[in-house]
């Protein structure tokens, strides 16, 4: 008889994404001037894995092996973005990390 196979217990953290959602006011205000930051939406990207899409004003937790992990977001193509966020994931820590994008002001051009 072959014995039972014991559970296996990795090490992990747990890791929250989260994006903040706009009232009509602060969404007013982004597009007469847009300076500032905003919520984002968009793919999250762990190396090269798509983990998730974020979307204003929601939450997302990932419970991940310890180690070293690569967050990025991409601009503008489909896969990871070129800045990251290095974060070393310690057993049974838990990060939070907030996402936006930042917003620059319109250049009016004349002659």
């Amino acid at each position: 008889m072959k014995p039972a196979a014991l559970p296996c217990c990795a090490q992990t953290g747990t890791v929250t994404f989260y994006t903040i959602g706009n009232t009509v006011r602060e969404t007013a205000k982004e597009v007469l001037i847009p300076v500032g930051t905003a919520p984002f939406t968009g793919w999250l990207f762990d190396g090269e894995q798509k983990v998730a899409h974020a979307q204003a004003g929601r939450f997302m937790s990932f419970r991940l092996v310890v180690g070293e992990h690569k967050f990025t977001v991409p601009y503008k193509s489909k896969g990871p973005g070129k800045t990251a966020l290095h974060l070393k994931v310690e057993n049974g820590g838990h990060y939070c990390v907030r996402l936006a994008h930042t917003t620059s002001p319109v250049h009016l051009f004349s002659r």
